[in-house]
């Protein structure tokens, strides 16, 4: 059977379509990206602005089975056990490093995110070794609240310490649940790039200091916070956050919600915090003038 993958618009490679090859593969299949005449197709849309791209995938492969996924298609579609569970083909992307969840859901529930809507509440997903390509020495966790089950992210860190392998937590984790514990814990790591963390709302400002001082207590001192701004709030209260992280001596990536991308006050914003030599040394006013009069 010839087996074309389709990434319509990942931003990091993705672990679906190679959960797929890798089971396909095993069953004696020609897979991948570049397959002509092809019995069967995936294609995975992560982002729904895209989702129209899935029935003019279909219309092109008349002859073939075709199969659209991906969060930005339905949240409804899940990998069927055998290929969920199962070690990604990490060459269809020429990858060097290994990727996986070991938990999946969350007990928050923001408006803005669609996780609590396709996995539900947190559960544990799996270990390392379902998804470690032991060749590799670097571990991307795509997990969205790892630190929500204490004792498995204990055991997911004893494997990347006994293994001596550095770790991205590429979602982010959760600030308001760092303690003394599992800040040691994450001292421990090696963690690369730097940790995450998300800052979306001034209500939990309180937490937010709580978290960066017990951190500091470990020696991480600086961490990475991703802002959400423009989804429900204003430039004030999102200028509030950013301050907050600037006078803590941490980093602010923002993440600009779709209504507001090309508006000239949020490009200007993410212009100045996501490039750190900036947001640390001018404040956002300076930086202005200085960026419209050609910096």
């Amino acid at each position: 059977m010839n087996v074309l993958l389709i990434d319509v618009d990942s931003k990091i490679p993705n672990l679906a379509l190679m959960k797929i090859s890798a089971y396909h593969k095993k069953r004696g299949d020609q897979v991948g990206f570049n397959i002509g005449d092809p019995d069967r197709v995936y294609a995975s849309i992560v982002f729904s602005k895209n989702k129209w791209k899935g029935n003019g995938i279909k219309s092109m492969y008349p002859d073939a089975i075709v199969n659209v996924g991906g969060s930005g298609f339905s949240l409804d579609n899940k990998l069927p056990n055998e290929i969920e569970h199962n070690m990604p083909d990490y060459d269809i992307y020429n990858l060097d490093y290994s990727m996986g969840f070991a938990t999946r859901g969350c007990i928050r529930k923001c408006d803005f995110c669609f996780v609590p809507k396709k996995e539900g509440g947190i559960k544990i997903n799996a270990d390392i070794f379902e998804f470690w390509d032991q060749k590799h020495k670097h571990i991307m966790l795509l997990d969205n609240n790892i630190l929500a089950i204490p004792d498995h992210f204990k055991n997911i860190a004893n494997q990347l310490i006994e293994n001596n392998l550095t770790v991205d937590f590429n979602q982010g984790l959760d600030i308001r649940l760092i303690n003394n514990e599992n800040a040691n814990i994450l001292s421990k790591l090696r963690v690369k790039p730097s940790l995450r963390f998300a800052f979306d709302d001034i209500s939990y400002e309180k937490e937010v200091r709580r978290g960066i001082k017990i951190l500091k207590t470990k020696d991480i001192n600086h961490s990475n916070f991703y802002v959400l701004v423009g989804y429900n709030t204003t430039i004030k209260e999102d200028m509030k956050r950013l301050e907050t992280l600037k006078d803590l001596d941490q980093r602010a990536y923002v993440m600009r919600y779709d209504k507001c991308r090309g508006k000239r006050i949020y490009n200007d914003l993410a212009s100045w915090a996501n490039q750190p030599q900036f947001f640390m040394k001018y404040p956002f006013e300076k930086y202005c003038e200085l960026r419209h009069n050609h910096m």
